[in-house]
């Protein structure tokens, strides 16, 4: 059984391609964001306009925020939320071992 807990939320860019305004996937490195960078026909581009989504799982419905426009900001709140969920899952995890 694979102990490790990663983080389910996902860090997006809205970002203009090619002369559209499209969500792009932020590139993970070893499941972490690095938000200045966004996969685009398959390679690494970095891009300096847009504005940073985070979307995650909340009470069994997918929701999207906005988080900023810097890095920064979007990086700040990727963790936040990653560690949101990490404490949750601990949480639950010690109730369902308390009741069995």
């Amino acid at each position: 059984m694979d102990s490790k807990v990663t983080a389910k939320a996902n860090l997006k860019k809205y970002s203009k391609v090619e002369g559209k305004w499209h969500f792009v996937p932020v590139l993970k490195q070893n499941g972490v964001p690095y938000p200045g960078t966004a996969p685009i026909d398959g390679e690494p581009v970095r891009s300096t306009t847009g504005r940073f989504y985070l979307e995650f799982d909340e009470n069994g419905r997918r929701i999207q925020r906005p988080v900023g426009v810097s890095p920064r900001e979007a990086t700040d709140a990727w963790h936040r939320q990653a560690s949101t969920e990490i404490i949750d899952f601990g949480a639950s995890l010690r109730q369902a071992r308390w009741r069995g």
